[in-house]
């Protein structure tokens, strides 16, 4: 990847990534494109395998990074709708009630994100 001044990782430009495809359609090496452009020869390789498997030069946009969300935004909705409908009930009860398959702990995170008190049980019943 090519860097910024201060040394630090930068995406490769829509310009820089044409410059990669013309020089190695014109038979360059992986090394020479990293010498005549400054883009590392692997991600000189990435580029030149996108554009000869898609066509396209494009970097795809990555919506999010790491793991996946439990929860559709359906299940989030109706456990908000559960919590609204029952505001004494613990978080065991309400995940129990919509059945999903989280931990009541993840039900607390996405109650607390959409501002609706969390109870807690303190001990075992």
């Amino acid at each position: 990847m090519p860097r910024e001044p201060d040394g630090k990782r930068r995406e490769a430009t829509v310009p820089e990534r044409l410059k990669v495809v013309e020089l190695r359609g014109a038979g360059y090496s992986y090394r020479a494109i990293e010498r005549e452009t400054g883009i590392s020869k692997s991600q000189a390789a990435n580029i030149w395998r996108r554009f000869k498997e898609d066509d396209d030069i494009i970097p795809q946009l990555h919506s999010r990074r790491g793991m996946k969300s439990k929860l559709d935004e359906m299940d989030k909705q109706r456990l908000v709708t559960l919590s609204d409908a029952h505001p004494r009930a613990t978080l065991q009860e309400l995940v129990k009630e919509a059945g999903l398959p989280i931990h009541p702990k993840t039900a607390g995170k996405y109650l607390r994100k959409e501002n609706r008190f969390v109870r807690f049980i303190k001990r075992k019943p």
